[in-house]
């Protein structure tokens, strides 16, 4: 008797079990984010008045393949002056700016910069930047890619500029992709009525068997 009580309730369990998976949403994983891309340099800081600096890429053209949540870090240009000494001029900020343009999506941005000398016992060029780079994605890899670029000083010498490419900074970039969490999409409304419906009529059908036998017990 008790296991003739038991089959209807596992499948029951079980047949609840189902539609509870069915209509539970489930995380996506997002897949990788391919950037192919190019940059251009740009900006005051490459012409006088002020630090006349000069730059050189390091890395080529981008090529990135980045998980959700993953960075990659690698050097972007280097920069340098052949100036040999810090004057008047060179103490007032100029700008350098990193454009760039993403073919693999259709995308492309602008990271914005200054360089400045700085006077003293020791001389120097720096490079400083501002805000990271955000770029919004849509579509199937919705989401965000964020371009970090570092800080560099350049031809640090003592009573003077140390004026060759050798004696010059790096500027590095980051890349990280955060993905925009997607859910996933539920069966259809009917299969869940339907496999409900399944319930309800084992349920019912149970229930009515154990009444007819009980009737027929009683009768005998």
């Amino acid at each position: 008797m008790k296991q003739a009580f038991a089959r209807p309730r596992r499948f029951l369990a079980a047949l609840g079990w189902a539609i509870g998976v069915i209509v539970t949403p489930v995380a996506v994983q997002a897949a990788p984010l391919t950037i192919d891309g190019t940059f251009s340099l740009s900006g005051s800081a490459l012409q006088k008045p002020g630090l006349l600096v000069k730059t050189a890429p390091v890395s080529g053209p981008i090529s990135l393949d980045l998980a959700d949540g993953a960075s990659s870090t690698f050097a972007l240009f280097q920069v340098w002056t052949r100036e040999k000494f810090v004057l008047n001029d060179d103490l007032v900020p100029q700008s350098l700016m990193v454009d760039f343009d993403f073919s693999s999506l259709g995308l492309g941005g602008t990271a914005a910069g200054t360089t400045v000398g700085e006077a003293g016992a020791v001389q120097q060029g720096r490079l400083t930047w501002g805000e990271p780079l955000r770029i919004a994605l849509q579509g199937t890899f919705a989401g965000e890619l964020l371009v970090s670029l570092s800080d560099t000083v350049f031809n640090t010498g003592t009573s003077g500029l140390k004026p060759k490419k050798k004696f010059g900074g790096t500027s590095y970039a980051t890349f990280t992709y955060n993905a925009t969490p997607v859910a996933a999409t539920p069966l259809p409304a009917s299969v869940v009525l339907l496999a409900s419906g399944m319930m309800v009529l084992f349920g019912l059908g149970y229930v009515r068997r154990r009444s007819q036998k009980s009737i027929a017990a009683a009768a005998a």
